[in-house]
């Protein structure tokens, strides 16, 4: 299951999301799509951006798109990365508490 309602890519505060059955019985299956087919769908906005991310603009466009997103994706990944090491680091150093 995967939430984007507070994700890597400038989606936060979007609402969607999905779910990968992957080896479960068909009858969960068809309990499950039961279930959340009564639910209200996310808007159109929200569905896109599940759509970009776990299909991100990779084929099909021109490499310099290609490279701009990749690039914009590592380094919003490495500035996410570097911040939770200084609160880890932060929080390790205090007594009583630890942090992995």
């Amino acid at each position: 299951m995967h939430s984007v309602s507070k994700g890597l890519l400038g989606e936060c505060g979007l609402r969607g999301g999905y779910l990968c059955l992957h080896n479960f019985n068909p009858a969960v299956v068809e309990q499950l799509v039961k279930v959340k087919s009564i639910n209200l769908c996310s808007n159109s906005i929200g569905q896109l951006m599940i759509e970009l991310m776990v299909n991100p603009p990779l084929e099909g466009v021109s490499e310099s798109t290609r490279n701009l997103y990749q690039s914009e994706y590592k380094a919003l990944y490495e500035s996410l990365r570097y911040r939770a090491k200084l609160v880890s680091k932060a929080l390790n150093e205090m007594k009583n508490i630890t942090c992995n």
